[in-house]
């Protein structure tokens, strides 16, 4: 079975077959289209855990600044929600650098998300949370920092 015909049948076998292919430089049989496929791939599914990152940390500073209703009680979760998204934050930035130059954009579309969450999550009404966000993307990415 040829590489091309076998991404369409079993991606995880057709994935190895051309990582040994690569290993062993035989050009002739390698599937360039699907790799260059998968690789812009590997770098969006990057991008997309960035911004998943970003919308649970502005979720959970959003609670902490402005549910002071429920903060009492959920206080504490909240803040270790806020700490571990940074540092996974920190860790998608550490593996690809590259993706600082994304973080404003990715911030930006986080904020709506985390608004929507925040929304169907509490009911609160939307006029209670800024319609933009609050914070700066210094303020977001900084340990020390909460609402």
């Amino acid at each position: 079975m040829t590489t091309v015909a076998l991404y369409e049948t079993d991606l995880y076998a057709w994935a190895i077959r051309n990582a040994q292919l690569l290993r062993e430089r035989c050009a002739d049989e390698l599937d360039f289209e699907h790799l260059a496929q998968e690789i812009e791939s590997v770098g969006a599914r990057e991008k997309r855990e960035l911004q998943s990152r970003l919308e649970v940390l502005i979720a959970h500073l959003l609670k902490l600044g402005y549910l002071t209703v429920l903060r009492a009680q959920n206080e504490r979760g909240w803040k270790v929600t806020v700490r571990e998204q940074r540092r996974r934050i920190a860790e998608c930035l550490s593996d690809s650098p590259s993706l600082q130059t994304q973080l404003a954009g990715c911030a930006h579309r986080a904020y709506s998300y985390a608004v929507d969450s925040i929304i169907r999550q509490f009911g609160v009404d939307e006029s209670a949370l800024p319609a933009q966000c609050p914070y700066t993307l210094e303020q977001i990415l900084d340990s020390t920092f909460y609402p």
